[in-house]
């Protein structure tokens, strides 16, 4: 053999060699249309070795002009499916057995590919990564991994970071010793796992979106495969997502990192997701977040969980309404029950909900707790001192602070930023001072307690019971307290407002503590202490009922609607008191001290008002004046009954004045029974007394003399 003849032997060997199998790295292209420019429409064959002709096959022309050839990838060589500029049509490629690559590109402008069958084997050590076939820029398909995935060791990074579209839809196994790198584009691009993985190593979403179908302890195979943590972020304003997109309930041990500032997201729609690990800040010393969102179809969403901060950064948690990429935004709805340190804010906005479960679910007191309006903080256990804002009424009107079950208590302060409604069914204590110039409304059946020093905007109960015991709770000028529904209880503390009480719908009962009502513009104005109109009543079993009018009878204390007295302190002074048309007052027994200046009950058809005076075993309260004072009882009807008296014979004043200037137009008396007693009833406006004396049998006296004026006396027998 001749030198020359020699060459050409050994340069056709080393070409032979190189289309058979690289031997450096290599960038392959994937061409179905031969010598024709561009690539064709994506079928075939990827083996090993892969067929070339002019149907399928490996190229290393990025145009597509060059015939493939048959060739071997390596775990050196850099696969494409398509370029920046020229596309691979929408197609399958199927592998035989196992091939091998480094890398694996996706043309931007590729239809969506898939690869069906087989294994792809990359190179052991390093990282290996399916992405576009460039970064920036947007790609124009998902692209589906039907075959398994193995890489020894090493990392295995989807995405490029920085090109929108890069989505890939991974069906097929990962195995392996690797960790997965995410960095898809946030907010832009999404990972899709729905394999039985097996790969040993953790999980970085260090961009973008990862959606998973089944998430398992560490050590279990699952879309998370088997590793021990997941980081979120990498050191600054990512906003990387993790979806869990699986129907059943799930729930992991997996500790979970957070070094993202951005919009860092944990999001389940659809079955209920449970994180049973340790949340905790990574490294640095930036606040670093989680943010959850979604609300589970069956079940409820949770962290139980430790949320902390970790060894130099903290952490600040918001449950949301966020929606991923490829789905909807929802509002969520988790619950928090671990023992969490963290000492970021808590937010919760978007119409989402955070139960609190555990007295630390809130984290460290440091920062405090925001409920934005149409939002939900649901506290079912003792959360101490935890400042919390609140806004709103909530979710479908439910209550932006509530108990929807069980006992909740409430120590720190909280702030009204706007009118705001709180209660749920269940029982909320609120021992910290609530403030802010707006309205505070009760909503929902269950009862919630205040006994911290409070001062709001106004109050309305909707629903439910609102109890003050203990504490106080001030109304500003000019505001009002309304039960529209269900009870407004003083079981203690204090009561104060200069407006009228509206009981629309619901009742006032006070049974210990005190309620002061004053008088904000004395000097001929009239002051409406009760407004009703509707079944509401003011029910005083004790503790004290005050109105302030002022010095004099220049202002008027005017009363309306049901008024039952049964114990403790009644008292209207200064001004001139009155009953509007249809006001019931009811006397129930002898416990009660009933103090009603200059009261004026005129017969002139808008000032009708009803005594009942119900007599206990013992007697009767009796309604008498401060100081040198008067009642006019033109207007009014007095119904006594002493079904109840056992007491024998006595004196009861019912009204006790300085002056009586109006005679009752109507006294019913009944129920006086008892055998060998009657009883003997004055109103007088000349001795001005408005008497019941009890007397014994057979003493009957029938008496009527005058008019206005005069002594007026009714006799009621014993009952045959």
């Amino acid at each position: 053999m001749n030198k020359k003849a020699s060459c050409r032997f050994v340069s056709a060997a080393a070409f032979a060699l190189l289309g058979s199998s690289s031997a450096y790295a290599v960038d392959y292209y994937w061409d179905n249309d031969g010598t024709t420019a561009g690539f064709g429409t994506a079928a075939g064959t990827w083996a090993a070795p892969t067929t070339g002709d002019a149907t399928q096959g490996w190229s290393t022309d990025d145009t597509g002009v060059t015939l493939p050839s048959d060739v071997t990838t390596t775990t050196s060589d850099t696969v494409f499916f398509g370029t920046d500029t020229l596309a691979l049509a929408s197609g399958t490629i199927n592998l035989a057995g196992t091939v091998n690559a480094a890398n694996v590109k996706f043309g931007k402008v590729s239809g969506p590919i898939t690869l069906s069958g087989g294994t792809i084997d990359f190179v052991s050590g390093g990282t290996s990564s399916f992405q576009a076939s460039s970064g920036g820029g947007a790609a124009s398909s998902t692209h589906t991994i039907d075959s398994n995935i193995s890489k020894a060791s090493g990392t295995l990074r989807f995405g490029t970071q920085s090109t929108s579209g890069e989505n890939y839809i991974v069906n097929g196994i990962i195995s392996g010793g690797i960790g997965l790198d995410i960095r898809e584009v946030n907010n832009g691009a999404y990972l899709e796992l729905n394999g039985a993985n097996t790969f040993s190593g953790n999980v970085g979403i260090v961009t973008g979106q990862l959606n998973v179908n089944t998430i398992a302890n560490s050590g279990i195979t699952s879309s998370l495969g088997q590793g021990s943590t997941i980081t979120m972020g990498g050191g600054g304003g990512q906003s990387p997502t993790l979806w869990y997109t699986g129907a059943g309930a799930a729930s992991t041990d997996r500790t979970f990192i957070s070094r993202a500032t951005g919009d860092p997201r944990i999001i389940a729609q659809d079955g209920a997701l449970d994180l049973t690990g340790t949340l905790e800040g990574g490294t640095g010393t930036a606040t670093w977040e989680f943010n959850f969102s979604g609300t589970a179809d069956s079940g409820i969403n949770k962290v139980s969980g430790d949320i902390g901060d970790g060894s130099t950064a903290a952490i600040r948690v918001e449950v949301k309404n966020s929606g991923p990429v490829g789905g909807s935004a929802e509002a969520g709805m988790w619950e928090f029950s671990g023992g969490n340190t963290y000492t970021g804010t808590t937010s919760i906005t978007g119409g989402s909900t955070l139960v609190a479960k555990s007295a630390t679910a809130l984290g460290a007191t440091d920062a405090g707790t925001i409920v934005q309006s149409g939002s939900v903080l649901d506290v079912q256990a003792n959360i101490g001192t935890e400042a919390i804002s609140i806004a709103g009424s909530g979710v479908s009107g439910g209550g932006a602070l509530i108990t929807s079950t069980g006992t909740g208590t409430v120590g720190g302060p909280v702030t009204m930023t706007a009118d705001s409604s709180i209660g749920g069914a269940g029982t909320l204590n609120v021992s910290g001072a609530i403030g802010g110039s707006h309205t505070l409304t009760k909503v929902g059946t269950g009862t919630t307690t205040l006994s911290g020093v409070n001062s709001v905007g106004g109050a309305t109960v909707n629903q439910g019971t609102l109890a003050v015991s203990g504490g106080s709770l001030a109304i500003e000028s000019g505001q009002q307290i309304t039960v529209a529904s269900g009870n407004f209880n003083v079981n203690g503390g204090a009561v104060t407002s200069d407006t009228a009480i509206n009981l629309s719908g619901g009742d006032m009962n006070v049974s210990s503590g005190s309620v002061t009502l004053t008088d904000p513009s004395p000097g001929g104005s009239t002051f409406n202490v009760i407004q009703g109109g509707g079944t509401g009543a003011l029910n005083v079993t004790g503790g004290d009922f005050i109105v302030a009018g002022a010095t004099g009878a220049t202002d008027n204390i005017a009363f309306n609607g049901e008024i039952n007295i049964s114990d403790g302190t009644f008292s209207a002074v200064g001004g001139q008191a009155y009953g509007n048309n249809g006001t019931v007052f009811t006397i129930t027994g002898d416990d009660a001290v009933i103090t009603i200046d200059r009261f004026n009950i005129a017969d002139n058809g808008s000032r009708d008002t009803t005594f009942n005076f119900n007599f206990n075993a013992t007697g009767i309260s009796t309604i008498s004046e401060s100081s040198n004072s008067y009642v006019n009882l033109a207007g009014a009807t007095l119904n006594i009954d002493g079904s109840l008296y056992a007491g024998g014979n006595a004196t009861f004043d019912l009204f006790s004045y300085n002056n009586v200037s109006g005679l009752a137009n109507a006294v019913n008396i009944t129920n006086f029974g008892t055998e060998g007693v009657d009883y003997i009833f004055t109103q007088s406006t000349v001795d001005n007394i408005v008497r019941l004396t009890i007397v014994p049998e057979p003493a009957t006296y029938a008496l009527l003399i005058g008019l206005f004026g005069m002594a007026l006396v009714a006799v009621r027998r014993r009952r045959s």
